[in-house]
């Protein structure tokens, strides 16, 4: 498909309901600030045909999500991005997307991340000071039915001040690999909780001081 390059830096889309909803297509975003939007900063709905790239850019300020993430086997990549004060979690990943989340700052969002029945890569991150949890581990269920599997690999960040829980696991078929020297620290009710039959793997992490 063609590649849309949105290369302008200090971008700004405002006072619209979403800044930029795209499906089915290659897109690299770089240096763009997408802020004050009803209905959520970024949605794209892909899958393992198309490339996703967002670099070094800002995302906040917006109701409902910062940046929503959909379509199996997708593997968009955000890198170096600043997403911040968004009324919803900063960065939503869908069911069975396999998003790659990396060097990104995550604060003063209900969630920094959430993850629903997905696979994606977490890595070295900042991510505090969210007014629930820093990242929300969850695995999806239909009217009842069996969860859907969430698997991902956090590893490697700074989860630290959150208001909640740094992360926090829920669900059967939850099985996050948690791993290589997370720092989880200082969040007010847990470092990690699990519940609801939930199966995370948890390696080599330091947990301390929290509340």
């Amino acid at each position: 498909g063609i590649i849309i390059q949105l290369v302008y830096y200090f971008l700004t889309l405002i006072n619209i309901k979403i800044g930029l909803l795209a499906k089915y297509c290659d897109l690299i975003i770089k240096g763009c600030t997408i802020h004050n939007h009803s209905l959520g900063g970024i949605h794209y709905l892909s899958n393992n045909r198309y490339t996703f790239r967002m670099i070094k850019g800002r995302i906040h300020y917006n109701d409902k999500v910062g940046i929503s993430l959909v379509g199996d086997n997708a593997e968009p990549i955000i890198e170096d991005v600043i997403i911040d004060n968004n009324n919803g979690p900063g960065v939503k990943i869908g069911i069975a997307n396999k998003a790659n989340i990396v060097d990104c700052t995550f604060r003063y969002n209900v969630y920094g991340i959430e993850m629903m029945s997905c696979e994606p890569l977490i890595k070295t991150n900042i991510i505090e000071k969210n007014y629930k949890h820093g990242i929300y581990v969850w695995s999806y269920s239909s009217f009842g039915g069996e969860n859907i599997r969430c698997d991902g690999e956090i590893y490697n960040n700074n989860i630290k001040c959150n208001m909640e829980y740094g992360i926090r696991c829920k669900g059967k078929n939850c099985v996050p690999r948690i791993f290589n020297m997370n720092s989880i620290s200082y969040n007010k009710m847990a470092g990690i909780k699990i519940d609801h039959d939930s199966h995370p793997i948890l390696i080599a992490n330091k947990i301390f001081k929290n509340l």
